[in-house]
């Protein structure tokens, strides 16, 4: 076999600078792709080896702000047939700017129940317990094997520059406990191609939780 350095490579780039005054770009700063395209190296023996393939990075979208998303894992009661909190996320704005949610969607499981059914009128989003308005409901009735509730925010959510906002989300599942196992639900955030948000001052620009390297895949429990 054959060992090897991983050797760290810092990449600058040209044409961006600080901005000393408050403001916001017109249009998106856009993405960028690095491709190695030749290396030169130096064996033990002393030989020269080159190799001339291409190898090319992910796509890197450039951005004024981005969002951090968590799931918590989850302390609440649940209760059958009765308005429970059966999810909890949270999303912080970066330091650099403010961000703005759109929409994301959440599965929904259930463990030990008969016959489950999501009311779709009862989901509420919920922020310091107080109902989040304007919220657009997508939704789908039974959750026999999981369901994919989407949140759409009528007008984006805006999160200030380094703050915080928790979302707790309420339902009613109602159905029949099954004998000897007690009744829980489990609910993530679908994935991060579904969680839609704006960086607000690169342009207002639409972006997807899919370029969040750190985009949580965990679940809330309420048992």
């Amino acid at each position: 076999g054959s060992t090897g350095t991983d050797v760290p490579v810092t990449v600058k780039y040209a044409g961006y600078q600080n901005a000393n005054t408050p403001g916001s770009l017109s249009t998106t700063v856009g993405s960028s792709t690095l491709t190695l395209t030749y290396v030169e190296a130096t064996s033990g023996s002393g030989s020269v080896i080159t190799n001339g393939a291409t190898v090319s990075s992910n796509t890197m979208i450039h951005v004024a702000s981005k969002p951090t998303v968590s799931v918590a894992s989850g302390a609440s009661t649940f209760s059958l047939n009765s308005n429970s909190k059966i999810g909890e996320f949270t999303i912080t704005a970066d330091a650099n700017g403010k961000i703005a949610v759109a929409s994301t969607s959440i599965s929904v499981a259930t463990v030990g129940i008969t016959n489950p059914e999501l009311a779709t009128s009862s989901l509420q989003l919920r922020v310091d317990n107080v109902a989040v308005n304007g919220v657009g409901l997508v939704v789908n009735a039974g959750v026999t094997a999981s369901t994919t509730p989407v949140f759409t925010f009528t007008t984006p959510y805006e999160i200030a520059a380094g703050q915080s906002k928790t979302f707790s989300v309420f339902g009613t599942i109602s159905g029949t406990a099954q004998s000897g196992i007690a009744p829980s639900v489990k609910t993530s955030l679908t994935s991060g191609a579904t969680f839609r948000w704006l960086d607000v001052l690169g342009g207002n620009t639409l972006q997807t939780g899919a370029s969040i390297p750190t985009f949580p895949t965990n679940s809330y429990t309420a048992n």
